[in-house]
């Protein structure tokens, strides 16, 4: 009986293993420092724009270029955030910590927070100003689609932000 067991035991892990062994490289994003995947994800939203919207070639050049100041802004905010988060972290770790202080941290980091907002919001007016009246109808169809859709699981963003309730 226990060699019956010992063996079942056995025959799983191994299968287990080769189970395992056997997943392909490269499924999902890459973990560390390559960001190349996410590089590659924006070309690839990047260019189905493009098409959905018909932008032409100057369009699509200062598109990018909209895309690259937010994402600048956006790094420069979450550099700041970051840093605002382990200080907080640090202090909070603290046998007799400064309430006050920490207190302090919190309202800068909301603040940050809401600063990053404004940026997500600019990012939208910036983008919508370079379409035709036509694509501008077509990119508020995608954005009024999205926001149908509700935040997608694990998204930080503007969209995922809880959202108050209208009260009349």
């Amino acid at each position: 009986m226990k060699k019956r067991v010992l063996s079942l035991a056995l025959a799983a892990l191994a299968l287990t293993c080769l189970t395992v062994a056997a997943q392909p490289g490269g499924f999902g994003p890459p973990s560390g420092d390559d960001l190349s995947w996410r590089g590659h994800m924006h070309a690839q939203r990047l260019e189905r724009m493009i098409d959905y919207l018909e932008l032409d070639e100057m369009q699509a050049g200062e598109w990018q270029l909209v895309l690259d100041d937010h994402f600048a802004a956006m790094g420069v905010h979450r550099e700041r955030m970051e840093a605002l988060r382990d200080e907080f972290r640090r202090l909070a770790d603290e046998t007799k910590p400064d309430l006050e202080q920490l207190g302090q941290l919190a309202l800068d980091m909301h603040r940050e927070g809401q600063a990053a907002g404004s940026v997500w919001d600019q990012l939208s007016l910036d983008l919508e100003a370079l379409l035709t009246p036509e694509q501008a109808e077509r990119f508020e169809a995608l954005k009024a689609a999205r926001d149908m859709a509700g935040p997608r699981p694990g998204h930080r963003g503007p969209h995922a932000r809880w959202q108050k309730p209208e009260i009349d």
